[in-house]
């Protein structure tokens, strides 16, 4: 018996509603396995590993902040930002809408100013050095690396505006952390 031609379009149909639906399935895990397994407001001693994934025997402390970043196409978006550090170093990484790669804020190494605004409500800009690679740092003896490794755990609310370090871009980004 020959099936109405309705019968194959419904089948068509859900084939593609099924489709469609796993696809934004694996899309939406996709987006949310960055953030799962970090460590947020709790720094951490992490074992680094080479290029094959194998052990170093070298240690970095590590924590990971949520926040927003704003910037030409959107406002207040998802933010991880991870502070890292390690010897005389404090790194900053920032990914927007909490995934891979990271963000990049100058084309070439350049200095310019984070604020940061204290619990007890005050605020105070700190010098940092933006990487061609991406993300913030401090150098032991500034004070931002000062702040952040301190041992004073206090939790601080850190604003990155990309104009900051260079002309191009407007970019910002908000989070806070408890530094060490």
């Amino acid at each position: 018996m020959l099936k109405p031609i309705w019968f194959f379009l419904i089948n068509l149909k859900i084939t593609e509603m099924k489709k469609t639906i796993l696809l934004l399935v694996c899309v939406f895990f996709a987006q949310t396995t960055f953030s799962q397994g970090l460590s947020f407001d709790k720094w951490e001693k992490v074992e680094l590993q080479d290029e094959f994934g194998d052990k170093t025997g070298e240690f970095i402390t590590r924590t990971f902040a949520r926040g927003t970043f704003s910037n030409s196409a959107t406002t207040n978006a998802k933010l991880i930002a991870k502070i890292n550090h390690q010897d005389e170093w404090v790194f900053i990484s920032l990914y927007e809408y909490e995934r891979t790669p990271e963000a990049k804020l100058v084309y070439d190494p350049s200095y310019g100013n984070v604020l940061v605004k204290f619990e007890n409500g005050d605020s105070e800009m700190f010098e940092v050095l933006a990487f061609k690679s991406g993300g913030i740092g401090a150098k032991s003896g500034t004070k931002f690396y000062d702040l952040v490794t301190s041992g004073n755990a206090q939790k601080i609310k850190c604003l990155v505006r990309q104009s900051n370090f260079s002309e191009y871009g407007s970019s910002s980004y908000l989070f806070e952390f408890m530094t060490k």
